[in-house]
């Protein structure tokens, strides 16, 4: 054997004694893995019967329609005004601002109301989360899973390959299912 052999053959010998020496006190590290009982939830069900779900949602929907009829006043105003004539330039101008107005003021209610319906619902989730979180501890379950028993959405074949990827169970005995009683709790 040459010289260059030898010393190749040697330092893989040396990598694969450090190596392992190197694993073995990774692997004395590592946890001993524990026996665990799998819950499942079905979170929109939680979200959409949520009591405050429904009254937030409520409340908006309220806020919204008024500050909708409140524009659509302005709108019924503007068209009274009738068509300017070239002599009322002024009035197109104002009327024209008074559009462009209206169409912002529109969008800015829409967004809003978006806003204020995602932040009660991340607070929805904060609550049925720390529910959840209860009895699973009280019935002795190590994790609990999102299941979902609502139809497939989808208007084209990626989104509905990404509804069924969101799923990653596609059943669970329903003695493993806490939604009903995590529901019972918040409802109270």
């Amino acid at each position: 054997m040459n010289r260059l052999s030898f010393s190749v053959l040697t330092f893989v010998l040396a990598l694969g004694v450090a190596l392992a020496a190197g694993y073995a006190d990774v692997v004395e590290d590592v946890a001993e893995p524990v026996a665990c009982t799998l819950a499942f939830v079905d979170m929109e069900k939680l979200m959409r019967e949520h009591p405050a779900t429904k009254a937030k949602t409520e409340g908006f929907q309220i806020e919204f329609e008024a500050r909708m009829d409140v524009l659509r006043n302005a709108i019924s105003k503007q068209s009274t005004l009738g068509q300017p004539r070239a002599p009322h330039l002024a009035q197109l101008k104002r009327i024209k601002k008074l559009e462009a107005t209206l169409d912002l003021e529109r969008k800015i209610i829409r967004i809003e109301f978006q806003l204020k319906v995602v932040e009660a619902l991340r607070d929805v989730y904060g609550r049925c989360k720390a529910v959840v979180k209860q009895v699973a501890e009280e019935r002795g379950f190590g994790a609990v899973a999102i299941i979902s028993d609502s139809e497939v959405q989808g208007r084209t074949k990626s989104e509905l390959v990404g509804d069924i990827l969101t799923r990653p169970f596609i059943y669970a005995h329903d003695s493993l299912d806490i939604t009903d009683e995590v529901l019972a709790i918040l409802v109270k």
